[in-house]
């Protein structure tokens, strides 16, 4: 079993692979948001050179999963975020290669973007897919190419779930964390608290979030639903927004897109996941 963790040595050969290629590949992907974004970004680079692929899903590499890489005749085989127990256990098939993309000084998800800017710069566009699993939140390279593509937008915004995406009557009324006395559950008095604020209901012709509020608007609706004395770090984060979305668009914040994904791993959904990825609006 020879495996190949993609390291810079490697991208030139698994990117040649995809490239030159004339027989389906072969892809196993772990069902995990690393494993979903990873797919997601093969996915649309190996449809963009017109190949022809499958993309299989596994929850981990076990005695029954072995016995179905061992007879694939496909050879390498592409394995996408696998853990260590899983990689472990690549080492008793004995007659395979594997290459894989898995967390070592990279994310797997960056790894597949770093190669699929290798095969064709054009791919950048696939950048806000190494954000779905929260992992390269942190990685500021990524975040500031993001930003200079004009992929993503990076503001401070409200923990609230639904801050940047659902009408502000909503975001207050379905708050469970925290949960907002007197108003959570409650839409009548989430807009009547609105109302004499002097918020809008709609801007233009989308709904209000919170997000669009100025800070004088936030701290008045803070101290009305006594959220104030919460200290800054407990209610506010940095996130990013894809500015490609629609304004009220569910997938339009990185945080609730990446919620998205936890759900279909949950319920073992993950070709779902993998067409909101990668798939139009109409769909989505």
């Amino acid at each position: 079993c020879l495996i190949m963790p993609l390291q810079d040595e490697y991208i030139q050969k698994l990117s040649s692979l995809f490239v030159q290629s004339e027989n389906p590949l072969v892809i196993f992907s772990k069902l995990t948001k690393e494993g979903i974004a990873s797919s997601a970004i093969i996915f649309k680079t190996l449809q963009r050179l017109n190949k022809n692929f499958s993309i299989n899903f596994f929850e981990k590499i076990d005695e029954l999963k072995l016995k179905e890489l061992k007879v694939n005749r496909t050879n390498p085989l592409i394995i996408l975020d696998p853990s260590s127990q899983d990689l472990k256990n690549l080492q008793l098939i004995k007659d395979k290669e594997f290459l894989v993309l898995n967390k070592t000084e990279l994310t797997a998800s960056h790894k597949a973007f770093e190669l699929a800017k290798q095969i064709d710069e054009s791919n950048k566009d696939l950048i806000y897919l190494t954000f779905l699993s929260l992992e390269n939140l942190e990685t500021e390279g990524l975040i500031e190419e993001a930003e200079k593509l004009g992929i993503v937008t990076k503001i401070t915004s409200l923990k609230i779930l639904g801050s940047n995406t659902r009408p502000i009557q909503k975001t207050i009324e379905l708050s469970i964390s925290p949960f907002i006395i007197g108003f959570s559950g409650s839409e009548e008095n989430c807009l009547n608290l609105l109302k004499d604020l002097s918020i809008n209901l709609k801007k233009g012709d989308a709904f209000t979030s919170l997000q669009d509020l100025d800070n004088l608007q936030t701290q008045k609706l803070l101290e009305s639903i006594s959220l104030n004395s919460y200290a800054e770090d407990d209610l506010f984060e940095t996130r990013l927004i894809l500015n490609s979305e629609n304004v009220n668009s569910p997938l339009k914040d990185i945080h609730e897109f990446s919620l998205f994904l936890e759900t279909a791993i949950i319920y073992k959904k993950p070709s779902i996941a993998l067409a909101k990825c990668i798939l139009n609006k109409a769909y989505k």
